[in-house]
């Protein structure tokens, strides 16, 4: 027997589409983003944008690939941020995010943080090493107000579906500890001068 969603008339017009909320966009929590962002300085950005673009390809049947769109993140970003919005509207959700600056701002931090870390690697002041990673952290905002959006839109105001940290998780923030201390040691080494700053 069909069922009553497949058994309107042919040529009937269609309802305007909504999608679940189980396969709306990649559902996290804040709080666990951003922790695995900071832990892994960063890095944890690349695996953000390949789950939200993993499950866009998912349920519209699309011959993108998520990892590439995950590795080069600042020209994709507008269309990210656009389609969570375009979620938003059409599940009739309400949220002031302004999708189009926020990606804006990533592409803004992302090439700055980028570009001073490169410089700094040159010198020793702590100033200049420490203002590339920082400017690169704050990349996590941006993300953050996108994240806010996509939970919304997946009726999950609170990413309780993806709260918990998992073995796998664990391991990254582990490894991103190692970094943290590599790095801070290699900072304080190049600002006392004993040996050139470590970028």
């Amino acid at each position: 027997m069909s069922s009553p969603e497949n058994s309107a008339p042919f040529g009937a017009a269609e309802a305007p589409t909504r999608f679940s909320s189980a396969t709306q966009f990649h559902v996290v929590s804040i709080r666990k983003l951003l922790l695995l962002f900071f832990a892994t300085l960063g890095a944890y950005q690349v695996v953000w944008f390949y789950q939200h673009w993993k499950v866009i390809r998912d349920r519209s049947s699309t011959s993108m690939t998520p990892l590439g769109r995950a590795i080069f993140s600042i020209f994709f970003v507008h269309s990210l941020n656009s389609e969570i919005d375009l979620g938003l509207r059409r599940n009739s959700k309400s949220l002031l995010w302004m999708p189009g600056a926020m990606a804006t701002l990533f592409i803004v931090l992302t090439i700055v943080g980028t570009f001073l870390t490169r410089v700094s690697s040159q010198s020793s002041s702590i100033a200049l090493n420490s203002s590339g990673i920082i400017i690169s952290l704050c990349c996590a905002y941006p993300l953050v107000q996108a994240q806010k959006a996509a939970n919304l839109a997946s009726d999950d105001v609170a990413g309780n579906r993806n709260s918990e940290f998992t073995a796998l998780n664990w391991l990254w923030m582990s490894v991103g500890a190692l970094f943290w201390v590599l790095l801070l040691f290699g900072l304080y080494l190049g600002q006392s001068g004993k040996i050139p700053a470590v970028a």
